[in-house]
């Protein structure tokens, strides 16, 4: 148990010295209220690895064309949707996507009216802020997201104060509406870029082995590497 808690010391003041310029550190009291639960993410493997080289190097070539748009929300991050990009995706991209709506039974279903499908580029340095998405009431977000290309270190998902692994080549599909989700820094020479497909679903539409189980009341992540 003590070892967890210097894990979660380290984890926190290293967050805090690599964004304090930003002046955002990890918000634990946003968890803290009674009878809050979560959604249990489900991971999945969606893509391969030279699928992946092939798609994450059409996205950093729409960074290098400035064709990716800053995110104001954290520094060092960018994002453009994916039907707005002048360059046409890679076939591999449609194959994913693809593989993720019959895996997910998804074909057929809204785009997500907010966000839609894009590309997300976060820096070295960057982080995604803690945050949940607005959606139309009435209706659920899925969102699935595919890294094609990982951080040297740093950058996992982070949701409801959990630390996400995500294995090379796998997906995590969740619900960004209802469960607070973000990232620590970025670390290393590589960016962090990711794939999001976003749906509109029924209310009765449930992810594979779903199940909602209450916040933990201290953040827990998974093993930190050394």
């Amino acid at each position: 148990m003590t070892s967890l808690y210097l894990k979660i010391l380290f984890r926190t003041l290293h967050y805090q010295r690599t964004v304090h310029d930003y002046n955002a550190v990890p918000n634990w009291s946003y968890f803290s209220h009674p009878g809050r639960k979560m959604t249990i993410p489900f991971i999945f493997k969606v893509v391969e690895a030279e699928e992946a080289r092939e798609i994450a190097a059409w996205v950093a070539a729409a960074r290098e064309n400035k064709a990716l748009i800053p995110n104001k929300a954290g520094p060092k991050r960018f994002w453009a949707a994916i039907s707005s990009l002048a360059s046409p995706p890679p076939k591999a991209l449609e194959a994913v996507r693809e593989r993720v709506e019959s895996r997910l039974e998804l074909k057929g279903n809204p785009v997500c009216p907010v966000f839609g499908h894009y590309v997300s580029f976060v820096e070295p340095g960057g982080f995604i802020h803690t945050h949940t998405d607005p959606f139309p009431q009435g209706a659920r977000h899925v969102r699935v997201n595919v890294l094609v290309q990982h951080a040297v270190a740093g950058g996992k998902p982070v949701l409801e104060c959990r630390e996400i692994t995500i294995p090379p080549g796998h997906a995590w599909a969740f619900r960004p509406d209802a469960c607070a989700h973000g990232t620590f820094p970025v670390l290393g020479h590589l960016p962090r870029i990711n794939i999001s497909f976003g749906y509109a679903v029924a209310e009765a539409y449930r992810l594979p082995n779903e199940e909602t189980i209450a916040v933990p009341d201290a953040p827990i992540f998974d093993p930190v590497e050394p």
